[in-house]
This record gives C-alpha cells, sequence and structure tokens, in this order.
C-alpha cells in the first residue's frame, strides 16, 4: 500500500503504511527511502537505507538487491560518489544472485546519478535509457515514467528539446493511465521548461 501511495503521490498515506509495515515487522525499505527522497530528505534516505543493510532478517535478506541498487542511487545524489561506486561494484559483481531487471532498472539509474554528478551526461543518457527497458521488461508504468522524466530533464539540460519532448510525451501518457498527480505534476513542470528553453532559443519571442 505503501507504494502504491507513493506511485500516487499521496505522500501522507504512503508515509502511514509504511510506519504500519515497520511496526508489523516487515522492512519498509526501499520504499521508505524513496518517500523521504520524494519529500526532500535524501540524508534521511541514505541512513534508512544503511541502517536497514545491517539487519538479518528474512525480509531485508529478500530485498536486499532492491536495497543496494536504491543505496546507490541515493548515495549518488548526496554526493557521495565513492559509496555509490562501491555499492555498483558489489551489484554488477554478482549479476547471477542479482539478475532481477527491477534490480538491473535501478542500478542504471544509480550510474546514471553518478555520471550526472561526474559531468558525463552521455553516459548519463545512456544508462537512463537502459532504465526504462529494463523497467518495460517488468512491465512497471509507474517507474518507466519517472526513468523517462529524469531522462527528459537531463535532455532540457542538453538542450535536446525535441528529445525532451518526446520523453515527456509519453511519460505523461502513462501518468494518465496510472492516474498518479505526482507524474502528472512533474511532466507539467518539465514541459515547463520545455517552453521557456525555445523561448530563449528565439530571443524570447
Amino acid at each position: 500500500m505503501g507504494d502504491i501511495h507513493l506511485a500516487a503521490g499521496d505522500l501522507t498515506e504512503a508515509e502511514t503504511a509504511y510506519r504500519a509495515s515497520h511496526a508489523a515487522g516487515w522492512d519498509p525499505q526501499p520504499g521508505l527511502a524513496l518517500l523521504q527522497l520524494e519529500q526532500g530528505q535524501a540524508e534521511a534516505a541514505f541512513s534508512a537505507l544503511e541502517r536497514s543493510l545491517v539487519g538479518n532478517g528474512w525480509p531485508t535478506l529478500q530485498r536486499r538487491g532492491m536495497v543496494l541498487a536504491t543505496l546507490a542511487k541515493v548515495a549518488a545524489r548526496t554526493n557521495r560518489l565513492e559509496r555509490a561506486k562501491e555499492v555498483i561494484a558489489e551489484l554488477e559483481s554478482q549479476p547471477q544472485r542479482w539478475p532481477m531487471a527491477s534490480i538491473r532498472a535501478l542500478s542504471a539509474e544509480a550510474k546514471a546519478e553518478l555520471f550526472i554528478r561526474e559531468d558525463r551526461p552521455t553516459e548519463a543518457v545512456r544508462e537512463l535509457q537502459t532504465a526504462c527497458s529494463r523497467w518495460s521488461e517488468v512491465g512497471s508504468p509507474v517507474n518507466v515514467a519517472d526513468a523517462r522524466l529524469a531522462l527528459a530533464a537531463l535532455l532540457i539540460q542538453l538542450g535536446d528539446r525535441s528529445g525532451a519532448e518526446l520523453e515527456l510525451g509519453t511519460a505523461l501518457a502513462l501518468a494518465k493511465k496510472v492516474d498518479s498527480s505526482r507524474l502528472t505534476r512533474r511532466c507539467e513542470e518539465l514541459k515547463g521548461l520545455v517552453v521557456g528553453t525555445q523561448k530563449i532559443a528565439m530571443g524570447g519571442a
């Protein structure tokens, strides 16, 4: 339920569900950390994921790959680049242990975050494209939309308005399909940036 509410953008309900999960004895990670990221609490998300990895209960071990991949993404976003590289290396050194497309998608997103901070935008674009493909394999429209929005934001920064508009069009269609106000809102924000860069390119016309 926490994941469903988070996908829809119902952050209060998502937090309530994750807390109930924890109270029932289940590790709510990585969902709770993703919620904290959405709330602008990246440092709290990083600490929570690191704590989660210390546990040895079945819920933690069963989801270790997902927690590691999410940790790599959050570590990169909080400029802990060496930690991000360390976690990515761990995941990639044992592909047979974590063959799931979802973990590979998260790893690709983590690498994209890392490359962005290392000023390697072309490689970041490639990783986000990989993430889109992997999430499509899983059949997760919410995650596909999130990855496409991240790709669109990067393409806007690179001045590729046409590419950004293409990604936004697909992301918006997915947002409407799953009825997510969060995704729809983000699409509209990025569309505004595309329009803004277009006006600048045309001399403010």
